[in-house]
């Protein structure tokens, strides 16, 4: 696990570097400042509740954003399908639940970084020994700092690659949290 970090504290010196010299090139495109977009993206988590070191990903996650930029600002609306597994006697269980929520993009270094806070409903999707489907709950969704690539005037490439999600779709008797540390990939297209 500490060699894991570790690889992590190297890969974002290197990554912050490289994004400073990313942020002092001039823009080319003349991407819309203010409008409607939509995101359509994929999380990926190495690391969650448990570390095992033969699975690759702990969790995946599939998500669509809708919202409307201002400069700087963007309120959005985030439909995302969380699964995840889990370990109950030895046995891999796959579980996943649907995030409905509401958030804020702020746009930093014209729009090449993107921060962003969403939270709302986590609904619970899969039944398991002790919980059915059905059950609600709530979801957090930190992203300290995205960098964006645009591929054209409307399509761009945005690469998160630390985020922090808390999932906790089941609140009653012996509530069900996951903590997620994942990597997200996605394509925003600028209508």
């Amino acid at each position: 696990m500490r060699r894991f970090l570790t690889c992590i504290f190297l890969f974002a010196l290197l990554g912050q570097y490289q994004a400073f010299w990313y942020l002092d090139e001039p823009r080319i495109d003349e991407s819309p400042t203010n409008g409607w977009f939509a995101v359509a993206e994929l999380g990926l988590a190495p690391v969650g509740n448990e570390f095992k070191p033969h699975r690759v990903w702990n969790s995946r996650d599939l998500g669509l954003i809708a919202g409307y930029s201002f400069e700087r600002v963007a309120p959005v609306l985030q439909f995302e399908l969380n699964g995840w597994n889990n370990l109950v006697n030895d046995e891999e269980i796959h579980e996943k639940a649907l995030n409905i929520g509401t958030g804020i993009h702020i746009y930093l270094f014209q729009k090449r970084v993107r921060m962003s806070i969403s939270g709302g409903l986590a609904i619970m999707l899969s039944n398991n020994a002790l919980d059915d489907a059905g059950k609600t709950g709530f979801y957090v969704d930190l992203r300290p700092g995205a960098l964006t690539w645009p591929i054209d005037r409307h399509i761009s490439f945005n690469f998160d690659f630390l985020t922090l999600n808390f999932v906790a779709p089941v609140l009653d008797g012996i509530p069900l949290l996951i903590i997620e540390y994942r990597t997200v990939l996605s394509l925003q297209y600028d209508l």
